[in-house]
């Protein structure tokens, strides 16, 4: 789902921190493993939703964690995906 002009939100059932975290892994492997004249770089932010919580108050937690990822590439030059 799409929700600004280059964010984008990807929901998937039954993830748990765990498993967010396998894919965050996967998901920075993919990006340094990038060879070529153009380099992708990507902030993130995930958030699992917790029970009796909503997705409005989801989305505002994955929101907060990709705009400390976004500083946090600032400093650092890297890829480094928060999870919250």
């Amino acid at each position: 789902y799409r929700a600004g002009g280059d964010e984008f939100i990807v929901l998937i059932p039954d993830m748990d921190e765990n498993r967010g975290k396998q894919l965050r892994d996967a998901f920075e492997q993919m990006l340094e493993q990038q060879q070529g004249h153009i380099k992708v770089c990507a902030a993130a932010g995930m958030a699992v939703r917790m029970k009796n919580e909503t997705y409005d108050e989801v989305f505002k937690r994955a929101d907060e964690c990709m705009y400390r990822e976004k500083e946090a590439m600032k400093k650092t030059g890297k890829n480094s995906t928060v999870l919250l």
